[in-house]
């Protein structure tokens, strides 16, 4: 009996044996949900219709938060827009959309808003905010003339752009009637 009683763990070591096993239980399930979510990870690149996106997802113990940098590219070509004059000046709206077209976006016939403005403005549909900024950038328009298409825009028909661009005075000025006798 003495020999049994040697190779009979005490409660010390049953715990510790449990607690091991218990470890690498956990290690193992860690390991299985790691294993499963391997190729979604690292940078990779995504395309929508207006934007190219690389996303890098960087994974860490779940203790810690996981860190995510995403770098948005708009793709004029890609990128609708829609000029509307909400000025007097006559053709504005169609010179900048030839500007704009220049530049390789995808522009539609201009419009003439259905309300004069005071300020040029850049609005754009849900998911479009990056091409907006894009596109007032490119119009050398600060950042806060960029806000979310209204509930009501300015236009009779926004002909589903992704980017609507209304003309105020200062904006149209530079796209105001050619002098006459001049080409352009």
């Amino acid at each position: 009996m003495a020999g049994r009683d040697a190779r009979r763990p005490t409660g010390s070591e049953g715990r510790t044996a449990a607690r091991g096993a218990a470890l690498v239980a956990a290690a193992l399930v860690v390991g299985l949900i790691l294993y499963a979510r391997l190729p979604s990870l690292g940078s990779h690149p995504a395309t929508t219709a207006a934007t190219r996106t690389a996303v890098t997802a960087t994974t860490v113990p779940a203790r810690h938060p996981v860190s995510t940098t995403t770098t948005v590219a708009v793709v004029p070509g890609n990128v609708q827009v829609l000029v509307a004059n909400g000025t007097a000046v006559s053709g504005a709206a169609g010179r900048l959309s030839t500007k704009l077209g220049g530049a390789g976006y995808n522009v539609l016939a201009p419009v003439t808003a259905t309300r004069r403005v005071s300020q040029s403005s850049v609005y754009y549909s849900s998911g479009n905010k990056a091409a907006a900024v894009a596109v007032a950038s490119a119009l050398g328009l600060a950042s806060s003339a960029v806000a979310s298409m209204p509930a009501n825009p300015p236009v009779t028909d926004t002909l589903h752009a992704m980017v609507l661009v209304v003309m105020g005075p200062k904006l149209a000025s530079s796209y105001g009637p050619t002098p006459a006798g001049v080409q352009g």
